[in-house]
């Protein structure tokens, strides 16, 4: 939840035996992310690029988001991480595709 302090710790371990703990480190969650705008497509043959802009106010620089497109109708789910923009391909140049 947002507004709660969390602990991590974390330590190796194999079939030689574990290592000690690491150092706590303490974290709070931040607020929901913005929602994405300024939605830009590029069609080519038979494929289809997403880009977009999102201008979220995280405090942490060092937290990496995922962004997540679905088509209609549905092919696959694609996962951006620390980039704005996906490519659907193997689509039919016949078909009318909407994303979300």
């Amino acid at each position: 939840r947002n507004g709660w302090d969390y602990s991590f710790k974390v330590r190796a371990k194999n079939i030689f035996g574990q290592s000690d703990w690491s150092n706590n480190i303490r974290l709070r969650p931040l607020k929901k992310p913005d929602e994405p705008n300024e939605i830009h497509t590029v069609s080519g043959d038979k494929r289809i690029t997403i880009f977009w802009f999102s201008f979220d106010n995280m405090e942490e620089p060092d937290i990496n988001g995922r962004f997540t497109v679905i088509s209609d109708p549905p092919t696959t789910e694609l996962k951006a991480k620390g980039k704005h923009k996906v490519e659907f391909q193997a689509l039919d140049n016949n078909q009318f595709y909407r994303f979300k």
